[in-house]
């Protein structure tokens, strides 16, 4: 941790000088309808909607194209609001104080290559074929450089990881830790 200095902090729980963090449940609505919006607007100049309807496409793309074809102005400018002050929060209340944060990368072990998607973790269902993806969305809406280190490995030797995020422009000081936790960890 030498490498990006003695003041290399992680928020790395629920709440944080006895605050609490940023709502997940309206930072994964403004992901979603951003998410879905961009996905529409960039791949519905190569089919015909009609033909989309029929054709034998995944069902998840399906649900994704419809949602962001039926997502109105107002909720796309409503989920940018909800990025732009997340971002802001992150810049002003988060990394004014620590230099990284840290999630699970994954929300649940690696599951069969069979599986489009897991349809339930630990018993509650998912709503959205992307749900068990829900853990990388405070850094993927913030646009937060991030890289992912080891965590270890569960009784059946699946591997797990963390994902290490800085603020934007940190890239450099991430792989510096990164690198120094490669190293620690080749040491165990």
């Amino acid at each position: 941790l030498e490498h990006v200095g003695p003041k290399a902090n992680f928020v790395i729980s629920k709440k944080y000088d006895g605050a609490s963090l940023f709502d997940m449940d309206q930072l994964w609505q403004s992901w979603t309808t951003i998410r879905s919006s961009v996905l529409y607007q960039s791949h519905s100049c190569h089919f015909d909607w009609e033909t989309l309807q029929s054709s034998n496409i995944r069902e998840d793309l399906k649900w994704e194209l419809t949602r962001g074809r039926s997502t109105s102005v107002a909720e796309l400018e409503g989920a940018k609001r909800i990025a732009s002050a997340y971002s802001t929060w992150l810049e002003q209340d988060i990394f004014s104080k620590y230099n990284f944060i840290a999630l699970p990368s994954s929300q649940l072990w690696p599951f069969p290559v069979e599986w489009i998607s897991p349809q339930c973790i630990h018993k509650v269902p998912m709503d959205t074929y992307h749900r068990w993806m829900q853990v990388m969305v405070p850094v993927s809406l913030g646009g937060l450089p991030c890289i992912t280190v080891p965590a270890g490995l569960d009784d059946l030797g699946r591997p797990m990881g963390i994902q290490i995020a800085g603020p934007r422009g940190s890239d450099r000081d991430l792989i510096h830790l990164a690198r120094a936790y490669e190293t620690a960890w080749k040491k165990r």
